[in-house]
């Protein structure tokens, strides 16, 4: 039997969260998946509770409409998922304390040598009843299932120790993707908690995966210089490319212009995509373009950066807010994937400076979109372009500005790139990666398929 963790995008649903990078890749696997493999179940572990969700409660994930709306919606029926597993769970504890209360209080009744016996006799059962298995109810598990997380930072210290646990007493398999490795490669961009936790993830993942799927080769050479001396146990390592496909609706050219417009877009545009973070180099991207207004070359392009503010960017973001010389020229927005389709396909090109990545997704998506991107030089995202890019180191802020300027003027260069990009670049659907995630699955632990 295979199953499906999905415990970030579930916490992260409950919780109210915005849509990222990797709840993004979980949510499109499990979809793909469940189109692949009909009979996978889907489970998530939040505190000390073990559940299994009914595909009714994902619908709309397991749908093929818009993720970031299907996710909107998706946290009606988790709740009502959420609440039936914890009534039940009250309902059993309250039984065993009863139980429990009973028993000590017929203890505190019995004479001396009786009530030792007694006491010895309760802590060895509930050594048995507790410390046996930690989950309030109980994983469906049996040996050779075979179970699938794409999700990050584990599930919390207790319960990922008492998986393992579960894991050899059960005898089941654990395929787990690592995306990157830049709290330990670039731990200056990371928040201090952040590095903390993913230390423990890595910690967890690389103890209990039979497979490790990486996000690449680089990911995974990374990952094999951090493993060197820790005494972890051997697992199957597997690079894969991640799908670099979202929503690409109908519209038409009037369609598309009203969008142009209600996103504040007005004229020619180059746009870069991810999260608002410091490993993601806006700031570069930033000066480069202060650099532009103040030379004498011409009026540059619009810069459009599409993606959510992470961590520490509140210095950042305000300065860029109160800095009137790029008012209207650098916009910030956090657009659906309908409103990305639009932004990608309208572009002059794309830019990504990042300090690292494991498998970009931008990247790709550009290429997907037959755009060209100047692209920072740095290992992750040469292993993806090969010679369809054009490399910056990511602080050289003049190149950058030079760069921009010079693309951003001379179309025909644009258009010999995008050809060269059209006759060379294979797009990884999600489906494409889902594929070869069971396909790697199945060649090593080949699970059982329901009658």
């Amino acid at each position: 039997m295979l199953y499906c963790d999905i415990t970030t995008s579930f916490c992260n649903c409950i919780s109210g969260s915005k849509l990222s990078g990797i709840l993004r890749t979980e949510l499109m696997l499990a979809r793909e998946l469940n189109l692949l493999y009909p009979a996978v179940c889907f489970i998530a572990l939040k505190d000390d509770c073990f559940y299994l969700l009914d595909k009714e409660s994902l619908k709309h994930i397991l749908g093929s409409g818009d993720i970031d709306d299907a996710f909107a919606k998706t946290k009606n029926l988790l709740l009502k998922n959420l609440f039936k597993e914890e009534a039940k769970n009250v309902f059993e504890n309250d039984r065993r304390r009863q139980i429990s209360e009973g028993f000590w209080l017929l203890c505190s009744a019995l004479p001396g040598l009786s009530q030792k016996a007694f006491v010895h006799f309760g802590q060895y059962i509930e050594k048995k009843t507790t410390g046996l298995h930690f989950f309030r109810n109980d994983t469906p598990f049996s040996e050779n299932d075979v179970v699938f997380s794409a999700g990050s930072g584990g599930h919390g210290v207790f319960i990922d120790r008492e998986l393992i646990k579960e894991k050899k007493r059960k005898g089941f398999h654990w395929c787990q993707v690592i995306y990157d490795m830049t709290t330990v490669l670039l731990p200056q961009v990371h928040e201090k908690n952040t590095i903390i936790h993913q230390e423990h993830y890595f910690q967890y993942a690389f103890s209990i995966s039979d497979i490790v799927f990486y996000g690449g080769k680089t990911c995974m050479e990374d990952s094999e210089r951090y493993m060197q001396g820790k005494g972890f146990p051997k697992h199957i390592a597997i690079p894969i490319k991640l799908g670099d496909n979202i929503a690409k609706p109908e519209h038409t050219c009037d369609d598309d212009g009203s969008v142009l417009h209600e996103l504040g877009v007005y004229g020619p545009y180059i746009l870069t995509v991810g999260t608002i973070e410091a490993r993601k180099n806006h700031e570069t991207l930033y000066k480069a373009y202060l650099l532009l207004l103040s030379s004498t070359n011409g009026i540059p392009p619009q810069l459009v950066i599409a993606g959510r503010p992470g961590w520490k960017t509140e210095e950042f973001l305000d300065t860029l807010s109160r800095d009137e010389r790029v008012r209207g020229k650098i916009i910030i927005l956090s657009p659906s994937d309908v409103q990305l389709d639009v932004l990608y396909r309208n572009c002059l090109f794309t830019v990504l400076a990042s300090q690292y990545e494991g498998w970009s997704l931008t990247l790709p998506e550009s290429y997907g979109y037959g755009k060209f991107c100047l692209t920072a030089d740095v290992q992750p995202l040469r292993e993806i372009s090969q010679d369809l890019a054009e490399y910056i180191h990511p602080f050289d802020t003049v190149k950058w500005a030079n760069r921009i300027m010079y693309y951003a003027s001379h179309n025909n260069e644009l258009k010999s790139w995008e050809a060269k990009i059209a006759s060379k670049w294979k797009s990884t659907t999600w489906h494409d990666c889902a594929a070869c995630i069971i396909r790697n699955i199945r060649k090593h632990y080949p699970f059982e398929t329901p009658d």
